[in-house]
């Protein structure tokens, strides 16, 4: 099960580099990882291709400048739109200005920034994933709300938002329906509730819409997003998992309250982005052919993987998501299912054996939903070696990731 990585490196030469880092793997240089999954946020990866990408974004931006402004309206049908460094910044601006300490922000499960935002405002977390989020079902939107916790829960009047994060991380990448999101508008509205979402990667999400809702079957993409939107009061947007840029998040929101006060804020705090990077950024957003075709890419991809590594003997959670690859180790025979320290333990042993970083998966916090066993291998936008890593799997072999259920 070892993998004859593309580069030059031995895995005499990597278990050196993780001497020098004292086998703390999120501590490798980016140079020393054949195959890095440990996110796919192009704000926190270097690698060629997005340098490249970036190139071609400053050159189109100096030769055709696009209106940011403009842009952003044809994409995100909002009547206010704020930008921001980092989706997390757009995140702090939302449940500041919604700030109501002791209410309650229904939700599937979140990534932890956003929880952490609710925490820092006093709002409690009150999450109601679909009842086969983590089972292993083949369920094909593990992302939904289960609805009649949903009403419970709005019935009580303690609740001052609803948040979903589309194609939830926290489940493996799983999407939300648009039948689930528009019930889930109807009740929230009917109680007086906002909804809003992170659609950091509604792309991918709306991708799956079309493969697995009838009611999509050959609708031109970009419209099935802007109904998805038009389900929500407001985005969070991270702009660097689905755009192909470095920078960038969004706030977009039909609430003139929620506005003005997230622009003060915004103000205050200089969470301001710069005219270079405005105009980056117009340039990705306006790129949507190779949005589309690279999103559609990376769910291929993904699947390629997850089949792959299954087949090799991993530890793979089924079904995979749009993407991440989630590894269980849950599954093995030598976990301790007391600890998460197996996660660090085994995150060495992959990139030893195969050159692969992952990293930890974050659950939920409630103690139900939390899975510190759990390896996410993220595939960034526009990875391109797939093939290479594929076909360097021996099946054959035994180590490390051998997978005997207990």
């Amino acid at each position: 099960m070892s993998i004859q990585a593309p580069y030059s490196a031995t895995r005499e030469q990597r278990i050196a580099s993780l001497v020098q880092c004292d086998y703390d793997t999120s501590r490798l240089d980016p140079l020393q990882v054949d195959f890095d999954f440990s996110t796919d946020s192009w704000g926190q990866l270097k690698l060629p291709y997005m340098a490249a990408r970036m190139d071609i974004l400053k050159q189109r931006a100096m030769q055709h400048p696009l209106d940011i402004k403009q842009v952003l309206a044809q994409h995100f049908p909002f009547r206010h739109l704020i930008t921001t460094p980092r989706g997390r910044d757009a995140e702090g601006l939302l449940f500041t200005a919604l700030a109501k300490p002791n209410t309650k922000v229904i939700q599937n499960i979140l990534f932890h920034t956003a929880r952490g935002h609710q925490q820092r405002n006093g709002m409690l977390s009150a999450e109601i994933p679909h009842q086969q989020a983590f089972t292993d079902d083949a369920c094909p939107f593990k992302g939904n709300l289960d609805l009649d916790k949903l009403e419970q829960l709005l019935d009580t009047k303690t609740v001052s938002m609803v948040f979903i994060e589309a194609l939830s991380n926290a489940v493996g990448g799983h999407p939300i329906s648009m039948e689930n999101l528009r019930s889930v508008r109807t009740l929230a509205h009917l109680h007086s509730v906002p909804l809003y979402m992170d659609a950091t990667r509604a792309v991918e999400n709306c991708v799956l819409i079309r493969e697995r809702e009838i009611e999509f079957k050959g609708r031109d993409l970009s419209d099935i997003m802007q109904e998805f939107y038009a389900c929500c009061d407001g985005v969070t947007v991270s702009l660097v998992k689905d755009y192909g840029v470095t920078v960038g998040g969004l706030l977009a929101t039909n609430s003139d309250e929620v506005y003005h006060q997230a622009h003060d804020l915004a103000c205050n705090a200089n969470l301001i982005l710069d005219n270079s990077e405005h105009t980056q950024l117009a340039q990705a957003i306006d790129d949507w052919e190779y949005v589309e075709t690279q999103v559609q890419a990376r769910i291929q991809q993904v699947k390629m993987l997850g089949v792959a590594l299954q087949h090799a003997g991993f530890p793979v959670r089924l079904p995979v998501g749009g993407h991440a690859v989630i590894l269980d180790l849950g599954r093995l025979n030598n976990a301790d299912k007391n600890t998460g320290s197996e996660v660090a333990s085994y995150l060495t042993g992959l990139y030893e054996h195969t050159g692969m970083r992952g990293a930890q998966h974050w659950g939920g916090t409630t103690p139900r939903y939390r899975r510190p066993l759990w390896i996410r291998l993220a595939v960034p936008l526009g990875f391109s070696a797939m093939d290479t890593l594929v076909s360097g799997l021996d099946p054959a072999g035994e180590h490390m990731f051998c997978t005997e259920q207990v």
